[in-house]
């Protein structure tokens, strides 16, 4: 009779680790109300001012050394013409990857502004993915190898954004269906573009 309480405390208990756990899988809708959409964003390069970059780049990352929002901003127009891609894109990317931080390194060992993980940067053409100019050019050619890989949807913006935070692979697994984590993170850049003028 003593066993009885104690499995049920222990099932409740289980129940209650394994949601807390869990990540529900969400699809991407990007004509749902209660979503910030892709559907002002094509992948290709749009023409933005360096200054408006250059200025984002400042108020969002204030800490940052005084001349890299220069540098930053120049790199993303650059690349972002050279791989046709739309510059506010790879801004917004690059400041939820890190913050415009070009030291930055993750405990999965991706580095730089764009967090690459060195396999990638390698493949990229990147050797020293704490140079600003090389780590943009490699986020972006990146960016638009995965905006490649889902050429032809309508959501290709959303599945390319997630494939360069969770991997191709990993996307397409899961038939475009967002953790919650990379849902926010997807909202966080479009959000970013949005507010770029």
């Amino acid at each position: 009779m003593e066993i009885a309480p104690f499995m049920v405390v222990l099932m409740v208990v289980i129940s209650i680790f394994s949601t807390a756990i869990r990540t529900p899988e969400i699809k991407y809708t990007p004509q749902s109300s209660t979503e910030i959409t892709q559907e002002a964003f094509t992948p290709q390069f749009v023409s933005v001012p360096d200054s408006s970059i250059q200025n984002f780049i400042a108020f969002y990352a204030p800490k940052i050394p005084k001349d890299d929002p220069i540098s930053i901003a120049q790199s993303i127009v650059e690349y972002g013409r050279e791989f046709d891609v739309d510059s506010k894109l790879i801004t917004g990317l690059i400041a939820a990857e890190s913050r415009f931080n070009k030291n930055t390194v993750s405990n999965s060992g991706a580095q730089g502004l764009g967090q690459l993980l060195p396999g990638t940067a390698t493949s990229m053409g990147v050797s020293d993915p704490f140079d600003i100019r090389q780590n943009v050019m490699g986020t972006t050619r990146y960016l638009k190898l995965m905006l490649n890989r889902w050429r032809g949807r309508d959501d290709q913006v959303a599945l390319a954004l997630a494939s360069y935070k969770d991997g191709f692979g990993a996307i397409t697994r899961s038939n475009g269906n967002f953790s919650d984590d990379t849902r926010a993170y997807i909202q966080r850049i479009l959000k970013i573009c949005n507010s770029i003028k």
